[in-house]
C-alpha cells in the first residue's frame, strides 16, 4: 500500500529532520526535491525500483524502526533482482542509530562483504 506524500513521506521529513511534524513544511521540502531531481516523489515506489537493481547490494535495517517498519526493507530486499544481495537486520536499531546500535559487529560484516569480492 503507497500512502499519500503528505502521510507517508511527510512523516518521515518531519520525525527525522525536523524533530516535528508540520505538514506543509514536509511537503514543500518533498516536492522541492523533486523539482530539483527532476523526479515526481508521488510516483517513488521502492519495490518497483528495487527489481532493476542487479549489481550487487547491502540492506541494512533496524528491526525496532517505527518510522520505516522493517517489513518494508524485507519487500525491497526480496524484489531486487540482483544474484548478490545481503540483508542485514540489526536487533536493536531504530531509524536513525543504525550505526552506533549495530556497531563495530556492523562495520565488520560490511567490510567482509565488501573485501570479499577483492
Amino acid at each position: 500500500m503507497v500512502l499519500p506524500i503528505s502521510t507517508r513521506q511527510s512523516t518521515v521529513i518531519a520525525d527525522v529532520f525536523l524533530g516535528f511534524d508540520i505538514p506543509f513544511i514536509s511537503n514543500f521540502i518533498i516536492q522541492r526535491a523533486g523539482q530539483i531531481a527532476k523526479f515526481d516523489p508521488g510516483k517513488v515506489q521502492p519495490v518497483a525500483s528495487c527489481k532493476n537493481i542487479e549489481q550487487e547490494i547491502i540492506f541494512v535495517h533496524g528491526l525496532k524502526d517505527k518510522i520505516v517498519n522493517y517489513k518494508y526493507c524485507l519487500q525491497n530486499f526480496k524484489s531486487t533482482e540482483s544474484n548478490e544481495k545481503h540483508l542485514l537486520l540489526i536487533d536493536s536499531a531504530s531509524h536513525c542509530d543504525i550505526m552506533q546500535k549495530g556497531g563495530k559487529k556492523l562495520t565488520s560484516r560490511v567490510f567482509k562483504l565488501l573485501i570479499s569480492k577483492n
